[in-house]
């Protein structure tokens, strides 16, 4: 190793004679190595590994949580009429879990005590689900009514109102309208969606559900 003070000339002259007494490229850099690291070209000199730096131990991460998801499911809200389609009952039951309310079946006496379907009873504040009655919804007894599926063939058999079309489009982010066609077959009767994001309503034509125009048709 060439240590500071050892002559520069000599360090050369060195060199030169390994160069021409050995012939080894790798000798003949190592010395040329020396020398320049010696005469101040810091670049050529090997640069000491810096020594790991202590990095703060992992943070124990909390365990996730195996909680399932609730389910996603289209639906509306009403405070009058009735629903033309209505949640299951396990609908009915998951939307009282992610609203944190308590779950119930309707005990109601009478045959129009209570909505069909899933609603919510105002005076405690929790979730009824009711198949066997059929009152009307109303600011007591404020229903959660299901949008029903896409038709594509056929027409509807019982068709929904105009007002429970728009409630549609407001709950799925579309746009509401009135159909604008002309011939008496253009668009089927009732609610539909056409054009991607717009729905429809249509009292005075009589085409047929399809690819193109999709009913929403009522269910019960």
């Amino acid at each position: 190793m060439i240590m500071k003070g050892f002559p520069r000339q000599l360090c050369f002259a060195l060199l030169l004679f390994v160069a021409n007494t050995n012939g080894s490229e790798i000798v003949n850099a190592g010395f040329l190595q020396m020398c320049q690291c010696y005469d101040g070209f810091s670049e050529f000199c090997p640069q000491p590994t810096p020594p790991p730096t202590n990095s703060s131990p992992p943070t124990n991460s909390p365990p996730p949580t195996n909680s399932p998801p609730l389910p996603n499911f289209p639906s509306y809200f009403a405070v009058a009429g009735s629903c033309s389609a209505i949640l299951s009952e396990a609908e009915c039951a998951a939307l009282a879990q992610e609203m944190n309310t308590n779950f119930m079946l309707s005990t109601c006496a009478g045959d129009t005590c209570a909505p069909r379907g899933c609603y919510l009873f105002a005076t405690d504040g929790n979730l009824y689900y009711n198949d066997d009655k059929s009152g009307s919804c109303d600011d007591t007894r404020q229903c959660y009514c299901a949008i029903p599926p896409l038709t594509t063939s056929g027409t509807c058999t019982s068709i929904v109102s105009e007002e429970e079309c728009q409630a549609f489009a407001t709950a799925l982010g579309e746009n509401f309208g009135n159909t604008q066609c002309l011939t008496g077959g253009c668009a089927p009767r009732g609610c539909y969606q056409y054009g991607g994001n717009k729905l429809w309503w249509n009292d005075g034509k009589s085409g047929s559900c399809g690819n193109t125009r999709q009913c929403l048709c009522a269910t019960i």
